[in-house]
């Protein structure tokens, strides 16, 4: 289908084939996902998943398109809520001094980071690593929700630093050798490369990364001097893939020192403890539930990070519109927005969060094609670059959006979204909308909203966004005049011109303006 921080970015390609001179040690230099499955080793994993750049875990792009990977760590919803990793360690298969090697390396990576990071053995957390005995050494790029495998397999505990840096990994980072600053500290000696992984060095643009901190050579997450090479015969000659720049900035660093497996270098701690925010303690407590109560929140005015609060209305007959939990983010913010206690004999109101996994009522539209549909989804969306990674209400793999998909479709296409039929008693007053939406792509079309009859044959009132708004939620809150006679509201979507214009909603909200203020998010 997410602050702009991040380490690096990679462009999607294919599984990586057998390397010449597999070395079980070297994280990056693993069995394809598809010659595992030939080769009958142990394949865990799931459907629409594949291995690039040797050790991280991404799911195939099913779009025909050359698609770029999500910018893991320059979405804050990326990584792990209250900067804690609940863990479980299948034990099958590891030795004594495999599952000490591991335990080890989860304490002292903890203790580097001066318990900013923790690891915690899990107990009902939904989103948690696993660490497995697989065929090698690989992980996803973040917290990607519910269970997410790391494989630590046969030689990838021999050194404390090839656990970190699949550690790395799950925490949101990715390799260091492709940042867009490189070309100043290192070559790639292509020629030397294996065909089929030559894209494992593709550099990125500064459009597309924004960079934590300086160069680092020492880095466990640098790729070594003979990563993929045909040739490993002589390394201080012309037998590498990547090595210093003849005149390296950093003359005071060796050569073989890059690639390093042994412990975290000081930059790869800095760059954790920025990207979590380790200097951010707490959260100012969000204003009072009018009419309602919180429970959770710490009686000193401020309440720590990660920590979840609930709210509840005090009587039977209001309605909780917005987000029932809320927890204090990464970046001192809490998340969703701030929900409110209506009462629905006091004046109509509507409210969708989609968290039911239904669409309240609203119906596709009967012209829209097949393909052109508001679709539920509590993840990123198909498409990289473009869409949502989380939904709004709850910042997290519990709640549900709708978004309209822009794969497969032609420029100009429109994806119409019904609502119920509305109708309001209050012949006087206005009528209050409010939505959030999500529009991020480079060629992002356009959202129209309509505020029609019943029969759609008329047009009170109507409102249009068009372009790349950001990759965040966006409030849209706008008054009406009440038509006085049934009414809809319709969500049309029009796909820009290509396939980066996924679009997304949330939080629906349709009432009687007499009822109360809308948004009034602490952010």
């Amino acid at each position: 289908m997410c602050p702009r921080v991040i380490v690096l970015v990679l462009v999607i390609r294919s599984c990586s084939p057998l390397p010449i001179d597999y070395d079980v040690t070297i994280p990056e230099q693993n069995l394809g996902a598809e010659q595992i499955q030939s080769n009958g080793h142990i394949e865990h994993l799931m459907d629409g998943e594949t291995l690039v750049e040797g050790d991280i875990i991404k799911k195939h792009q099913t779009s025909s398109h050359q698609f770029q990977t999500r910018m893991a760590v320059k979405d804050i919803n990326l990584a792990w809520t209250g900067r804690v990793v609940p863990y479980i360690i299948n034990t099958t298969g590891y030795t004594v001094t495999e599952l000490t090697a591991i335990q080890n390396a989860l304490n002292t990576m903890a203790s580097l980071l001066q318990g900013c990071v923790t690891f915690k053995s899990r107990t009902n957390e939904k989103d948690y690593i696993s660490i497995q005995k697989g065929h090698g050494c690989y992980s996803s790029v973040g917290r990607q929700g519910g269970e997410q495998k790391v494989s630590l397999g046969p030689g990838c505990t021999v050194r404390p630093g090839t656990i970190y840096h699949e550690l790395m990994h799950a925490l949101g980072f990715w390799h260091e050798h492709t940042r867009p600053d490189r070309d100043t500290y290192i070559v790639v000696n292509y020629p030397n490369i294996i065909q089929a992984h030559v894209s494992d060095f593709t550099k990125m643009t500064p459009d597309e990364v924004n960079i934590l901190g300086d160069y680092d050579y020492t880095s466990v997450m640098h790729y070594s001097p003979t990563t993929f090479a045909k040739d490993k015969a002589n390394p201080e000659g012309r037998s590498f893939t990547v090595n210093r720049t003849w005149n390296n900035p950093f003359p005071e660093i060796k050569e073989n020192i890059i690639g390093q497996r042994n412990d975290l270098s000081s930059l790869d701690i800095q760059k954790i403890r920025k990207l979590y925010r380790c200097e951010i303690k707490q959260c100012q407590n969000p204003e009072p539930l009018r009419n309602g109560k919180i429970v959770g929140l710490s009686e000193n005015g401020k309440t720590d990070v990660g920590v979840a609060i609930d709210y509840s209305c005090n009587d039977g007959n209001s309605m909780m519109v917005g987000p029932q939990r809320r927890f204090c983010k990464l970046d001192g913010s809490w998340s969703g927005f701030q929900p409110q206690c209506l009462n629905p004999k006091a004046g109509f109101v509507h409210y969708c969060s989609f968290d039911s996994k239904t669409l309240c009522g609203w119906t596709q539209d009967p012209q829209n094609s097949p393909v052109g549909q508001w679709t539920l989804n509590n993840k990123e969306t198909e498409t990289e670059n473009t869409g949502p990674t989380l939904d709004h209400t709850t910042e997290d793999h519990n709640g549900y959006y709708i978004y309209m998909e822009s794969s497969y479709r032609q420029k100009g296409e429109r994806t119409r979204l019904l609502s119920p039929v509305f109708y309001s008693k209050n012949n006087t007053g206005l009528m209050c909308l409010q939505l959030y939406y999500h529009m991020h792509g480079k060629t992002m079309g356009t959202v129209n909203v309509y505020i029609q009859n019943d029969r759609l044959t008329h047009t009170f009132q109507s409102w249009t966004i068009t372009g790349d708004q950001g990759s965040q939620w966006n409030l849209l809150q706008k008054n009406f005049t009440n038509p006085n006679v049934p009414f809809k509201v319709v969500l049309e979507g029009v796909v820009g011109p290509n396939f980066l214009s996924d679009i997304g909603v949330d939080d629906v909200i349709v009432k009687d303006c007499s009822l109360g203020p809308g948004d009034r998010s602490e952010k």
